[in-house]
């Protein structure tokens, strides 16, 4: 894992580069979409090319991993694991769809709420230590992995749709 962590670091100061050159887009968006499969589920790029990426830092660290495990915020820390993977999911669900495409976020597709089993629309951010535990014991594991490959693929497809123009 700590070769793929470094190759990661190394692809995240390349991309900083080629953006702030502003030169080659192509390359900046190959870096993007290597990066962006790497911190998501392999499930994310399988459905576009039918092919397994070498490695995921999600599969990585979830595989084997009971969803009681999932859902326990250890002492010294605030968050469950749950909650990390919900809370990185609705950022990136806000900040693709909202920001960046200015259409409704994955959440309000689908019926992901109830999916879910939670009703927390808003990211989390100023969740206190009480709805931090009851949003890792209620939400629904299985769909909350399933949400997260949602929001990835879309975010892909938004990615696929900028022009050069957009990465300035």
């Amino acid at each position: 894992m700590e070769s793929n962590r470094k190759l990661c670091l190394k692809q995240q100061t390349e991309l900083r580069r080629v953006l702030t050159d502003g030169e080659n887009h192509e390359e900046a968006f190959v870096i993007f979409f290597n990066q962006h499969a790497m911190l998501h589920s392999a499930l994310v790029v399988q459905a576009e090319s039918g092919e397994t990426p070498a490695w995921s830092f999600e599969d990585e660290i979830l595989k084997d991993m009971t969803e009681e495990k999932m859902r326990l915020i250890p002492r010294s820390r605030e968050h469950s694991i749950a909650w990390c993977i919900w809370h990185a999911a609705r950022i990136e669900d806000v900040a693709m769809n909202i920001l960046i495409a200015g259409e409704p976020q994955i959440l309000e597709d689908d019926d992901w709420l109830k999916r879910l089993a939670i009703t927390v629309r808003h990211t989390g951010n100023a969740m206190d230590k009480a709805e931090v535990a009851e949003l890792s014991d209620e939400i629904d594991i299985e769909a909350l992995r399933a949400y997260r490959v949602g929001v990835g693929r879309h975010t892909r497809e938004i990615v696929r749709e900028l022009g050069p123009e957009a990465l300035k």
